[in-house]
């Protein structure tokens, strides 16, 4: 079975941002009537020093507000250029809705192709998601396709989001729980088997713990406060109804315009910076899928800087007998 929520391997960038130049998006919808954000973050450094998957990768934002899409590019520091190799483009419609994606197909050459397409109803909510040759099967690739329910339950709106594998006759299966501000309070996937196999818990509007039968995660957060404007991150990044579109995807290319980087690889830990508040650990303990009999606790350390706007200068990421990553961000 293909497994939910990864498509790489352990310390492989796969999607990134950065900084960038044009006009400025509009944080709300990107609509070049509406040019007003003052959000300036505009290139991302990520180093890894390792002997075994060494990375140091530098990536732009190109705010593209008249065609309301948003550039992410490769940087060559040698070059005098930010924008050195387009890597994925993400389109908004006008109402400030992410509507798709495109990708290089392979890093190899400079060829775009459609990542991911997203489907609305005439009220803006998303009824499904398709990824575009997501499996391959005896050499032939298939779509994923991920299909949206939506749900009104004591003031609060459940949002259930399946799709089938290829080879599988089951649906892979989420439901999270919204309050009236948006805000996840609670949710459950469900895979093949007869019940929910997977919780979150949140606190305070962040995610506090995940549990299933083979482990636990919990996440504590860094206290210090953080300016509105990167705290509004997420909703610049993916549009209006960025709190859907964060959640653990069930399938690999629902990440999105991320930095989705595995920085732990016994449980194979999925950390994004820019759609996650400032952490202080994530603590894993449980079995692994390829390992069950063997019981192992993993801790990240993470440290985060500030500039005098209290906006994230650096972010570094370490773990007892791993190596450590190292975030550096750039604004305007």
């Amino acid at each position: 079975m293909k497994q939910p929520i990864l498509f790489f391997v352990p310390f492989i960038l796969v999607l990134l941002i950065g900084s960038g130049c044009q006009k400025e998006l509009s944080r709300d919808n990107l609509d070049s009537t509406n040019s007003s954000s003052s959000y300036a973050l505009r290139r991302i450094k990520i180093h890894h020093p390792s002997s075994s998957d060494p990375l140091d990768v530098v990536v732009s934002l190109q705010y593209d507000t008249m065609n309301r899409k948003l550039n992410i590019y490769f940087d060559d520091t040698t070059t005098s250029s930010p924008f050195d190799r387009l890597v994925t483009t993400y389109q908004f419609d006008g109402n400030g809705y992410l509507t798709g994606g495109d990708a290089i197909d392979d890093y190899t050459s400079n060829v775009m192709r459609a990542d991911f397409a997203i489907s609305r109803n005439s009220s803006g909510q998303i009824e499904k998601i398709i990824e575009f040759d997501a499996e391959e099967l005896n050499g032939i690739s298939y779509n994923d396709t991920v299909y949206y329910s939506y749900e009104q339950s004591g003031g609060q709106t459940i949002v259930q989001d399946s799709v089938m594998f290829h080879t599988n006759s089951y649906f892979n299966t989420r439901r999270t729980t919204y309050n009236s501000q948006n805000n996840p309070v609670a949710g459950e996937y469900t895979g093949y088997t007869s019940g929910p196999n997977t919780n979150y818990s949140y606190s305070n509007d962040r995610l506090s713990l995940v549990t299933n039968a083979d482990y636990t995660t919990s996440f504590t957060y860094d206290n210090a406060l953080v300016s509105n404007e990167w705290q509004n991150l997420p909703r610049f990044l993916l549009g209006k109804d960025y709190y859907i579109l964060k959640q653990s995807p069930l399938t690999g290319r629902l990440n999105y315009l991320v930095m989705s980087m595995i920085l732990e690889p016994d449980f194979e830990t999925v950390y994004n910076p820019l759609l996650t508040p400032p952490l202080s650990t994530i603590t894993i303990q449980g079995t692994t899928f390829f390992n069950p009999d063997n019981f192992l606790t993993r801790t990240l350390n993470f440290v985060t800087t500030y500039t005098a706007d209290k906006l994230p200068a650096t972010i570094s990421v370490t773990s007892p007998g791993e190596d450590p990553f190292y975030y550096t961000f750039e604004y305007k």
